[in-house]
């Protein structure tokens, strides 16, 4: 059975680079007078690195002293170095992103580590907890009732006093005890049902991961798939990522449909000695050596998540494809990842050297295009 998973673009860092959303006050001096006001202005700050302010009827401000006033402002100084920031991270992100997804690979487990899933439940079932509040103290009643009844008893007739006081204690001791007994009783016959629920959801817990771990050391595909699914809605690409996987008993043939070279980013962003940041062209021996990073680095992106998934899996063939200039889609790399090997690799490893170790497809023109191979199959 085929599995398709679709991961949309997501935009991974938000840029203010439309004055439109770039409002601002300033707290600036007036020219002629010298007295001090709020002055509401909007900004614009485009990919190339020019800044124009405008004020809030959409006019661009050419008045210099009103200029300079709000340049020298603490609050605009803010604003540019944020806004800086976020251009520069809008722009680099998705080059960044290209370029070391290698390095977003996840630990795979050996297989020896891989068989002891089973024995690595810790088996502790919750301890439940003691009511923390004690039960009624009848003497301690007692003796509020005692400071009480000072105020609550009193007589002209003073050689009664201490009897109809001692009266009042005895009359009411008997009924107080019993309703906060009673009151203590209720509320603690709540509190242990509360935590027994919670030791028999511990029990619950603990038994459905030892039923997931022997479910998916089986490659139970209904198993696996869920786990994937949920693998895969956690991902953030640039750009609109798909993938499709079919199992082999303990193995995963896994085809990935990725963006095109044309589609790499043709900016990479730099910064001035002012702090501005504008976008320069990237020439074509870049964008091409860091598509060949992304194809190899995507593979083993995938492979480790994969493995991760698919604990019972110990070998999976990743290739990736791309359209072609026909609009064609055609495999670009391909390659066979086995357990073992993976759980020792290190992102620290050179992708290159790690590649060289498996068995993988790949050829590159002497203008490091990558050319049409055939995927390995099983």
């Amino acid at each position: 059975m085929i599995h398709i998973k679709k991961v949309p673009a997501r935009k991974m860092v938000a840029s203010e680079s439309d004055h439109s959303g770039a409002k601002l006050t300033s707290r600036i001096s007036d020219p002629d007078t010298g007295k001090k006001f709020d002055y509401t202005y909007l900004i614009s700050y485009t990919d190339e690195g020019t800044i124009t302010l405008f004020d809030t009827g959409y006019k661009v401000i050419t008045s210099a002293p009103i200029l300079r006033r709000i340049r020298s402002s603490s609050e605009y100084k803010a604003k540019i170095e944020k806004m800086s920031q976020d251009k520069y991270e809008a722009i680099n992100g998705t080059v960044d992103f290209y370029r070391f997804i290698y390095y977003r690979s996840c630990p795979v487990l050996t297989r020896r580590q891989r068989d002891a899933l089973p024995k690595t439940i810790v088996e502790m079932v919750y301890v439940p907890k003691q009511y923390p509040h004690p039960k009624p103290d009848i003497r301690k009643l007692k003796r509020d009732l005692r400071k009480k009844r000072e105020k609550e008893v009193s007589t002209i007739r003073f050689w009664k006093r201490d009897k109809l006081r001692e009266q009042y204690v005895e009359d009411r001791l008997k009924r107080r005890y019993e309703d906060e007994l009673a009151k203590w009783r209720h509320e603690k016959d709540l509190f242990d049902i509360y935590e027994l629920s919670k030791v028999r959801q511990s029990i619950d817990e603990l038994e459905e991961q030892k039923k997931q771990i022997t479910i998916l050391l089986k490659d139970d595909e209904a198993a696996v798939d869920s786990a994937v699914d949920s693998w895969s809605k956690t991902l953030e690409f640039p750009f609109d990522f798909a993938f499709e996987y079919r199992m082999y008993g303990d193995m995963i043939a896994a085809d990935l449909h990725v963006p095109s070279l044309d589609d790499m980013p043709a900016s990479i962003a730099e910064v001035s000695a002012s702090g501005i940041v504008k976008a320069k062209s990237r020439s074509d021996r870049d964008r091409k050596s860091d598509y060949y990073r992304f194809c190899v680095g995507i593979m083993f992106f995938m492979a480790s998540n994969l493995f991760d998934c698919a604990v019972g899996t110990d070998d999976i063939i990743v290739s990736v494809f791309a359209e072609n200039s026909m609009e064609e889609e055609e495999c670009l790399c391909s390659a066979r990842f086995d357990r073992e090997y993976l759980s020792k690799w290190s992102t620290d490893i050179n992708m290159d050297d790690a590649l060289e170790k498996l068995e993988h497809r790949l050829k590159r023109r002497g203008d490091l295009t990558l050319k049409k191979v055939e995927p390995l199959v099983f």
